[in-house]
């Protein structure tokens, strides 16, 4: 009897065992399935990570680009819109050349030929086509100035135009490109126009050594060679 309970001790404790060792096992088990799953997932992490930055770089690339095309197509813009307007001031100026061909002449009231009337409007015709070649003349320059002058302004960008020459040896245009350059009004005569920007430099002196408008306050005479 003592030796049966022995042996069925024995079958137990090792039975307990075994299971010991499985429950061991299963737990190593998960342990290693748990850590090679975190593994995974880090290494999904990173490849999204990744995958964000290269999206974002090719957008902010993208996004660059498109401001450069924006920019140079509103630069494209103004100039197209100024030549616009030289071509429209030519055919107005040829449209009004046309119509005054047509317009009646009268040389007075004494009694003429018909020889004598027809030099006569003939005269008076050269005479109004002279002025109003001249008129045009003179407002298409007017036109090729302003062009060249709104040109100059967007190349450069308000405030960044250098001066060169004197402020009193500046002429009309000159004077308005620096009220232009200092955002000061560019209205009026060469002597309001100088008042307004030397004003302007009486109450901002470190202006007159700023490399743009130095020059202009630059009154040394050079010496003489010996």
């Amino acid at each position: 009897m003592t030796l049966s309970n022995n042996a069925f001790i024995d079958s137990g404790t090792e039975t307990s065992a075994d299971t010991a060792t499985e429950s061991e096992s299963a737990t190593s088990s998960d342990s290693v399935s748990d850590a090679s799953d975190d593994a995974d997932d880090i290494r999904e992490l990173k490849r999204k990570v990744r995958k964000y930055k290269m999206r974002y770089k090719r957008s902010k690339e993208t996004t660059k680009s498109a401001t450069d095309q924006a920019e140079q197509a509103n630069t494209h813009a103004i100039l197209a819109g100024e030549h616009i307007k030289v071509l429209q001031g030519q055919v107005n100026a040829k449209k009004k050349k046309k119509d005054g061909n047509g317009r009646i002449i009268h040389i007075g009231s004494r009694i003429v030929t018909s020889q004598e009337g027809l030099e006569e409007a003939q005269k008076q015709k050269e005479a109004r086509d002279a002025k109003a070649q001249l008129e045009t003349e003179r407002a298409q320059r007017k036109e090729d100035t302003q062009v060249a002058v709104r040109a100059e302004r967007t190349q450069a960008g308000c405030g960044n135009m250098v001066f060169e020459g004197t402020l009193r040896n500046q002429k009309l245009q000159g004077l308005r490109n620096i009220c232009w350059n200092l955002q000061l009004d560019e209205t009026g005569t060469i002597p309001v126009l100088l008042d307004r920007i030397k004003k302007h430099f009486d109450a901002n002196p470190l202006l007159r050594v700023d490399y743009r408008y130095i020059a202009l306050f630059n009154t040394k005479r050079g010496t003489k060679r010996t």
